[in-house]
């Protein structure tokens, strides 16, 4: 290794975050700014293939390319301390694949959040729902800033279906029509690990709350639904309080900053 991996190896090791953030190729540790390129994506696997304080793994904005990735994931089939992993950044089909490949094989992930896929027609939701499938640790899934279209939510909501291990679903400015939205009711209807169900920053249409309406009615493993600024009005909470009629799971149901006024208020139970 150069005198540049060297120093990056050793503060890695020396250092007690546990938090590791890489941003624009770069982190900081230590009031030190050191250079993640491909080039120093080698020492980093081996600080890291051996660290034991570092729980969190944050890539954000960085220009990646498939040694990088492949890299990462080395990373991941051999660290058993790393428990959340966050993409902040769009990857091909050739890294999710790697990725996908990686997360079969960990067993230290809990967390995973997914920012800023784009829909572009990539496999990005088809790797993610065979994750979903195989994987038996990874308990809380947040989709952020992403944009799924129908044929998307098919392979994300099969894998649902088939997933008995996450226990919180997390959504937050996810563009997903009324067509997505019923794919994954569907697939939540017979799923029975889901605790904690979140829609943040998110307009939902009517059809989008029929829908969640339908799935209250028969899933009684959903404890806590969050519906935070999703422009629900009263007309779309009174079809949301028929589905809570017949439900016997939720405990508590938050539905702030939406545009509900006294006569949706009453209909709240």
């Amino acid at each position: 290794m150069s005198s540049q991996q060297l120093n990056l190896y050793d503060a890695i090791n020396n250092s007690q975050k546990q938090e590791f953030r890489i941003t624009n190729n770069f982190i900081d540790i230590e009031d030190e700014r050191y250079i993640i390129s491909c080039n120093e994506i080698k020492s980093l696997y081996e600080a890291l293939k051996i660290n034991k304080t570092i729980t969190e793994l944050c890539s954000w904005d960085n220009k990646i390319n498939v040694r990088w990735i492949k890299y990462l994931c080395r990373i991941l089939k051999v660290n058993k301390k790393i428990k959340t992993l966050t993409f902040y950044e769009k990857i091909s089909n050739d890294e999710m694949k790697h990725l996908t490949k990686a997360l079969n094989i960990n067993q230290s992930i809990k967390e995973l959040n997914f920012t800023y896929y784009d829909g572009s027609g990539n496999m990005i939701m088809e790797y993610l729902g065979e994750i979903l499938k195989t994987n038996k640790k990874i308990t809380y899934l947040t989709l952020c800033n992403d944009e799924i279209n129908n044929n998307d939510m098919k392979y994300l909501s099969e894998g649902m279906k088939n997933n008995q291990t996450i226990t919180k679903l997390h959504f937050i400015y996810t563009k997903i029509n009324d067509v997505g939205m019923k794919h994954l009711c569907e697939s939540l209807k017979s799923n029975i690990s889901i605790k904690k169900f979140y829609w943040q920053e998110i307009k939902m249409k009517y059809k989008n709350i029929i829908h969640l309406s339908k799935l209250l009615k028969i899933n009684q493993s959903i404890f806590k639904l969050k519906l935070t600024d999703v422009g629900i009005n009263d007309k779309q909470l009174r079809e949301l309080s028929e589905g809570l009629k017949y439900n016997k799971s939720i405990v508590k149901l938050l539905l702030d900053k939406n545009k509900i006024g006294n006569d949706g208020s009453r209909s709240n139970p």
